[in-house]
């Protein structure tokens, strides 16, 4: 787990990007980044532990998200941790992840939204609570 000082550190760098194009599959700022290319290129940038992965089949993406470098948060309840990566059920079978921006009611997230056509920091309401499937933190090298 990381400290709170790198916890805030990833929201500052999450916040950096509010406004950048979404790009499926992207991981550019400057062209745009996708759900999963925002916390990579956070980590990236940080020099923590993440691997990237494209084609998005979906299947297991919990599983994936842990493999890739991620450390699952076992506890199951509404309580989520500052820079923190949540996976979400985003409808159709699709993942979406995002990053805990605010770590107190109301939860802010910062993710990139496709409908949004880009990076936006959203209330992290009752609508995407029921859609939780996962909680994970970033591991250092």
């Amino acid at each position: 787990m990381l400290s709170d000082a790198r916890k805030r550190e990833v929201v500052e760098r999450a916040r950096a990007f509010v406004g950048t194009p979404f790009r499926h599959q992207g991981r550019d700022k400057k062209k745009g980044v996708d759900c999963l290319g925002l916390p990579i290129l956070i980590a990236k940038d940080m020099g923590l532990v993440w691997q990237d992965w494209i084609g998005y089949d979906q299947f297991r993406a919990d599983q994936k998200l842990v493999r890739k470098g991620l450390k699952e948060v076992l506890e199951r309840n509404n309580s989520y941790d500052l820079g923190s990566i949540i996976l979400f059920d985003g409808g159709n079978g699709m993942p979406h992840v995002a990053i805990v921006a605010d770590g107190g009611a109301p939860y802010s997230l910062i993710h990139s939204h496709a409908e949004r056509k880009k990076v936006v920091e959203a209330v992290f309401d009752v609508n995407w609570v029921k859609r939780v499937r996962g909680k994970y933190s970033f591991r250092e090298l």
